[in-house]
């Protein structure tokens, strides 16, 4: 297990606009809105379970790891009813998911992904803050890896990611969260996953 070699804020920032200009017309534009479309879906199930969409955010990134989107939706739907069996999922994750809605949970800001997960979602339409998701298709774009093989996310890989990712967003006249998603829509396709 070779330990990765250590890229600059540049090469990074490099990498990640190499992705967002192979992007097509179409992944653009379903990038572009993808968080936007969460926060609508977010926002109707909060409305219907008389829930606040903060909370409904919080249940989405809990239970997203290791989920397509559409499983993850139906998840959050299936949790909010009541049927947590066949949940992917563990039991901590479970007991947090219920203390989102009794208690009014909060994931900390130490779990950078989930935490930024769920407030690219809540924040979506008013995101003044724009925080960047680093999930490891994330981190693999900013480091140029285009294989299958695992990457290891640590805190500091984290930060710098998010920076280059924002500096992208800052060129591109772009949120940070839109090139994000962009090239997570253009990468799953080269790579074809």
């Amino acid at each position: 297990h070779k330990t990765m070699k250590k890229l600059s804020i540049r090469q990074q920032v490099n990498r990640i606009e190499s992705i967002l200009e192979q992007a097509t017309y179409t992944e653009m534009m379903e990038g572009v809105v993808w968080y936007e479309e969460a926060n609508e879906f977010a926002n109707d199930i909060a409305n219907e379970y008389g829930l606040s969409l903060g909370q409904i955010s919080q249940l989405i990134s809990l239970l997203s790891p290791q989920k397509r989107w559409e499983q993850n939706k139906i998840d959050v739907v299936r949790f909010l009813d009541g049927e947590t069996n066949g949940i992917f999922s563990t039991k901590r994750t479970l007991a947090e998911c219920s203390a989102v809605v009794d208690e009014g949970f909060i994931i900390p800001e130490s779990r950078m992904k989930t935490f930024a997960f769920a407030k690219c979602i809540e924040e979506a339409k008013v995101n003044e803050s724009d925080p960047v998701v680093i999930d490891r298709h994330a981190i693999k774009i900013a480091y140029g890896q285009m294989d299958a093989k695992p990457i290891i996310i640590t805190d500091c890989r984290y930060r710098e990611a998010v920076e280059s990712y924002q500096k992208v967003a800052e060129k591109y006249g772009m949120k940070a969260h839109q090139v994000q998603a962009v090239t997570w829509v253009a990468y799953k396709r080269i790579v074809n996953r």
